[in-house]
């Protein structure tokens, strides 16, 4: 409450999402170079090296792959709305300021440069983790005193 009126905090947080390149769709199927076995990233601090299949695979298998083997985030592909479609996105689980995510070079899945994006990067998120937030937001509907009103959280996770 503020100045005797209900007060309503908005959580906002999106994931920190790396993007292929645009104008580099991920082919279908994916047929990499025999010598591009695997995907190194990086996910909120978490070293992660993916094995990428070596044999001509459908694109929906290959993200599936990826996927697979991925801690703490995972793999997508653009819609036509964000700059093409089809191209490869490692993203972050965690939504808000503490999400990063880097990739290293990997010019076939459309990553010519190592690339980190961070969710501090984000103007719109404004809490460091959406999640924790969220367990905030429960633990002061559970515990706060009976003679104080309820202070009313929104939470917006952006995906």
């Amino acid at each position: 409450m503020v100045s005797g009126a209900n007060v309503d905090i908005k959580f906002s947080g999106a994931a920190a999402e790396v993007k292929a390149e645009a104008g580099t769709p991920l082919a279908d199927p994916v047929d990499l170079d025999d010598a591009n076995t695997t995907l190194r990233i990086t996910v909120d601090g978490v070293e992660q090296t993916i094995q990428l299949p070596t044999d001509s695979t459908p694109r929906a298998d290959f993200i599936t792959a990826i996927n697979s083997q991925m801690r703490g985030g995972y793999a997508r592909l653009t819609k036509g709305n964000e700059g093409g479609a089809n191209r490869l996105v490692i993203g972050s689980d965690r939504r808000g300021k503490q999400a990063q995510v880097s990739v290293l070079a990997n010019p076939e899945l459309g990553f010519p440069t190592d690339r980190t994006v961070s969710g501090s990067d984000n103007v719109n998120n404004n809490v460091g983790d959406l999640f924790a937030s969220d367990a905030a937001q429960r633990s002061m509907r559970c515990c706060r005193p009976a003679t104080r009103p309820a202070r009313r959280l929104m939470q917006t996770a952006i995906w």
